[in-house]
């Protein structure tokens, strides 16, 4: 059987089966119009769990016209709102539901979320900081609250977040990555080096962590290890003319492989690498002949890989 069809079959199952269940509400409840917009509300939910988040929003819409009072609609369309990208809407959505429970950390973290996507990060700080006080952050508000105090400029407030989301969770991916980076930006390159793990676990093939990885291991002096790293990345970016200036540079400064340099510096110039301050501190660090030899890949057209 194909294994595809075979999935998205129970996926369908699934769907329908919560769809009938949702049915069920309409003989347990006491007014017709609850009784529909709890079946609609299960219906959207059905929905969510199956990733249609279009139909999820059609869904709970139905609800909420039906029953105004009931929140969770409320809750579950800004949800929705807000995976399609309408963060203006999302906000408007979660007004209401906020004004009658304005310490709700659920929506609050869903406003945050919103004013965060929206780039409203001063309001979107505040709001997580509000979080905090009332003591429903979960990993994920937390995660997305540390994000907001890097992109500021509150590194170590960040670090002590992303900590916070490390301690809980202590190989998510995400969390690990961010530190990573975070720790490099803060010139600790052999503390990020470990935090790299996690993330590559997951995406092994990630151009960018693989890419941050090599220029650390080649900040430390770990040229072999560097290498391996920048080799992995450029083969999921062969087109990335940085890249083979990378390893071209590396190549001809610590490792001594003269062939393999310029081989790498030809793919980069083919690619259109262009940044003349590092051509120039290339070839500034290399003696003669070689240094003529780069200056003359660069200077000439394009040659063949």
């Amino acid at each position: 059987m194909n294994r595809l069809a075979s999935g998205r079959t129970v996926r369908i199952a699934l769907i329908l089966a919560a769809i009938m269940a949702a049915a069920a509400f309409l003989v347990s409840c006491a007014s017709q119009r609850q009784r529909q917009a709890i079946a609609w509300t299960e219906i959207g939910n059905a929905w969510a769990d199956a990733g249609k988040w279009d139909k999820a929003g059609d869904a709970w819409s139905r609800a909420k016209l039906l029953d105004p009072q009931q929140a969770v609609a409320s809750y579950n369309l800004a949800r929705a709102l807000a995976e399609a990208g309408k963060y203006d809407e999302t906000l408007l959505e979660l007004k209401a539901p906020l004004a009658k429970d304005p310490d709700n950390t659920i929506l609050l973290a869903a406003k945050a979320y919103a004013l965060h996507k929206a780039v409203r990060h001063d309001e979107a700080l505040a709001v997580y900081e509000r979080i905090l006080v009332l003591g429903g952050a979960d990993s994920s508000a937390i995660y997305n609250y540390a994000i907001l105090l890097e992109s500021s400029g509150r590194l170590e407030e960040a670090m002590e977040n992303f900590d916070a989301v490390l301690a809980v969770k202590p190989e998510d991916p995400s969390a690990s990555y961010r530190k990573a980076m975070l720790l490099l930006r803060m010139k600790k390159a052999e503390e990020a080096i470990a935090f790299f793990g996690p993330y590559l676990k997951s995406k092994p093939d990630s151009v960018i962590a693989l890419t941050a990885l090599a220029h650390a291991q080649e900040e430390l002096g770990n040229y072999t290890a560097a290498l391996e790293a920048y080799t992995k990345a450029v083969a999921g970016n062969d087109k990335d003319a940085g890249l083979w200036f990378s390893i071209g540079s590396l190549h001809l400064l610590a490792l001594e492989n003269k062939d393999a340099g310029l081989e790498a510096l030809n793919r980069a110039k083919n690619r259109g690498y262009s940044d003349k301050s590092k051509i120039n501190a290339l070839i500034s660090e290399l003696k003669p002949p070689l240094s003529g030899q780069v200056a003359e890949v660069f200077s000439e057209g394009a040659h063949k890989d």
